[in-house]
């Protein structure tokens, strides 16, 4: 009875995580952060043009810098409003500066 009383005493010198897997959780969601790149003016005004062009009911996929990272995503336009340095697509805003590539994806419905 007396070794477990010195067990028991012993534990509490242990180290212990208050949140059970809480490192881990931040270990995983940590990010490697990109540089944004600046983009050459010809590309630059490919993608301006391909943005004055955009219309709604057009699927595109953009490639945009985004919170230290590059995010892709495919987005079909129901709304579209462009403004000087802006495009709103769906409710969503992005920065021309921020946009990397766009381009529209063939709508091969009749």
């Amino acid at each position: 009875m007396q070794n477990e009383t010195r067990l028991d005493r012993a534990k509490q010198f242990l180290p212990f995580e208050s949140l059970k897997g809480f490192q881990d959780i931040l270990r995983n969601q940590e990010k490697v952060l990109e540089q944004q790149v600046e983009l050459e003016e010809e590309k630059s005004t490919k993608i301006n043009r391909i943005i004055c062009s955009l219309k709604v009911n057009d699927k595109i996929k953009i490639t945009y810098y985004d919170e230290g990272i590059y995010r892709t995503e495919e987005i079909y336009i129901k709304k579209l409003s462009l403004q000087q340095g802006r495009i709103i697509l769906n409710r969503r805003l992005f920065l021309e500066e921020n946009i990397r590539d766009v381009e529209i994806i063939p709508n091969f419905r009749t």
